[in-house]
């Protein structure tokens, strides 16, 4: 193996592996030399936004709907991290198996808040209420503080963009508010 020469950002840390081993955290300093037989991994420890397009919900009224999250995470602690990346992931592997977990985890915690929901109508006014006890680490049984203290992520929000009902519910919400104009009119 040859030697090779990469750059570490000040946004970033650099995980070094050895045959697949984790071996160190290397911290910002310009140029490093990576040694033979090793590999590199970038992390981003800055502030990063994390797209989660696309989480179906249920609600106990058995009707679906489809919710577009964002979070804003930052990698609190990269030594964590890394001994987590390291687990999870190939040393070589350019996705992100730490944020891909921790996105199922969000995932889940969100469908079993909805699955407490009586109607799928009152989804997007409680879009707060999800957020605030998907976030809260004594209503969500530890889930913000586990990612933070075992895998050295720490969440700083969680926005829900976009609340998609079916179309039936959305047809059958706009025929009664033409019913009730309707009636309106004619008094």
């Amino acid at each position: 193996g040859i030697r090779k020469l990469e750059k570490i950002t000040p946004e970033h840390q650099g995980v070094l592996n050895f045959l697949g081993k984790y071996i160190k955290l290397l911290l910002p300093a310009g140029d490093v030399w990576v040694p033979p037989f090793c590999t590199y991994k970038e992390i981003n420890v800055g502030e990063q936004m994390v797209d989660i397009p696309e989480t179906k919900v249920y609600t106990k009224d058995n009707r679906q709907a489809t919710l577009h999250l964002q979070l804003q995470i930052i990698v609190s602690d990269a030594y964590e991290y890394a001994l987590k990346l390291a687990s999870m992931g190939k040393p070589g592997d350019t996705t992100d198996p730490v944020i891909g977990a921790m996105i199922g985890k969000i995932k889940a915690a969100v469908r079993l808040y909805c699955e407490g929901l009586e109607k799928l109508q009152s989804l997007n006014e409680q879009k707060e209420d999800i957020v605030a006890t998907v976030m809260d680490p004594s209503l969500n049984n530890g889930l913000t503080t586990k990612l933070k203290d075992e895998w050295g992520v720490e969440i700083l929000s969680l926005i829900i963009r976009t609340v998609i009902l079916p179309e039936e519910l959305i047809a059958a919400a706009n025929a009664v508010e033409i019913e009730d104009m309707e009636k309106a009119s004619e008094t």
